[in-house]
């Protein structure tokens, strides 16, 4: 997360401060939000920011649950009931988005901090609805939600009463899967249900002639392309924002640059990096090209939408000082023949030396093979080659680099007998 960019410093103290995202800022009434840290120290600063990022986009999320909801235009009233199916569907969906928006977080380093008593107190509260059906405290959520989904519901009603239980139930499941995650265990993320009910689909949709949107464009992407199975769990979540920034079911055709950037704006003031931020709008410019390939939509509209600093320039490498050689072939590796469990075991060893005196590339060393390590009228060399197994940065990377005496003198060609004896070619 970005969260020292979102920095500043007034007199001695900090402040974390974020851009208001421009579907909120009407409600909130202003474009920009200061929290101080209520410290001095850039380092502190830094940690507790990233802390008070997550408490805003809460803030933010509350508040977006409390605007009118996006109506379909082929549903303008909010319906009175819901049958079993579409409760059935919106749950699976809500637990499906739920596990992935948090695998999300986890991903992107931000579920560094504690969030284990939060989680337990909200479990609390949802065991004494499924253990007493006493709900009182999950309605203002559920209202939320079924509002969201076009739905008002009386609560007075027995239907509301049993929507609230199984609300409970399927929210204690979510949170059950996020508590593992906390204790380090792996939970895959759900399926997201696969038949939307008829009546759940735009009026244009049910009626069997409805325009293509991204979803469905992806659907014809993922069946000719055959993408990973991860590549496409991350693009519906990509959607996901996606709709939930510009509406649902936009006609491909009809989405224009403005969409894509309200989208790019939403991930910019969620705090993400700017790396993170190009990686999810080139999902949707892969969608939209593919669609303009078809004659799906008339152009690809965020073909030039970027984000500033999204490439990231590689860090130079700087050459070895001399005390850093001494201090590198000082260590327990070298001075005790210490070999470390992640270092490779006899690796820990020879890459270093190998690479000292022949200045070929870490990886160019890593992948030699026994068989390339050959002798030519008493000259010892290694061959770094593109065959088999092995890559060459370039063209002219393909060489033989002789070996030095002192590599032979401290046991190389004994090393490389002995692991050709145990069988390793």
């Amino acid at each position: 997360m970005r969260s020292q960019s979102h920095l500043v410093r007034r007199g001695a103290v900090y402040y974390y401060r974020a851009r208001v995202p421009s579907d909120l800022v009407a409600a909130v009434g202003k474009k920009e939000v200061k929290r101080s840290l209520q410290t001095s120290d850039h380092r502190q600063a830094k940690l507790l920011a990233k802390e008070v990022a997550l408490q805003v986009a809460r803030d933010f999320d509350a508040i977006r649950r409390q605007l009118p909801p996006k109506v379909d235009a082929g549903r303008n009233t909010a319906r009175r009931s819901i049958s079993g199916d579409e409760f059935k569907f919106l749950l699976g969906t809500m637990q499906a988005k739920t596990l992935r928006a948090d695998e999300e977080l986890r991903v992107e380093g931000l579920r560094a901090i504690p969030f284990g008593a939060p989680l337990q107190e909200r479990r609390e509260v949802l065991a004494q609805a499924i253990r007493l059906g006493d709900t009182e405290e999950i309605r203002p959520a559920l209202d939320d939600w079924l509002v969201s989904h076009g739905f008002e519901v009386d609560p007075e009603s027995d239907h509301y009463r049993r929507l609230a239980y199984e609300f409970a139930k399927a929210s204690a499941s979510a949170l059950d899967a996020k508590l593992r995650r906390e204790a380090g265990e792996v939970v895959d993320n759900p399926e997201f249900p696969r038949e939307v009910p008829a009546s759940l689909r735009p009026a244009t949709e049910a009626a069997g002639n409805a325009p293509p949107t991204l979803r469905t464009v992806m659907d014809r992407w993922v069946k000719e392309r055959t993408p990973p199975a991860r590549t496409v769990d991350e693009y519906r979540r990509f959607l996901d924002l996606f709709d939930e920034v510009n509406g649902p079911s936009i006609p491909v055709a009809k989405i224009t640059k403005a969409h894509v950037v309200a989208f790019k704006d939403r991930l910019v003031d969620d705090g993400l990096q700017a790396a993170t931020v190009q990686k999810r709008l080139a999902a949707i410019k892969t969608l939209l090209n593919f669609a303009e390939s078809n004659d799906l939509a008339p152009s690809n509209v965020a073909r030039t939408v970027n984000v500033v600093g999204a490439r990231v320039k590689k860090k130079a490498r700087l050459p070895f000082r001399d005390e850093d050689l001494r201090r590198l072939f000082a260590s327990p590796v070298f001075a005790a023949g210490d070999r470390p469990v992640g270092g490779g075991g006899e690796a820990a060893y020879w890459l270093p030396v190998l690479a000292l005196f022949t200045g070929a590339r870490q990886e160019e060393l890593a992948q030699l093979a026994v068989a390339d390590v050959r002798d030519e009228d008493g000259i010892h060399y290694l061959v770094i080659t593109d065959e088999g197994d092995g890559k060459v940065k370039t063209a002219s990377s393909r060489r033989s680099v002789p070996l030095h005496r002192d590599v032979l003198s401290l046991g190389f060609l004994d090393y490389v007998k002995a692991r050709k004896k145990d069988g390793i070619a």
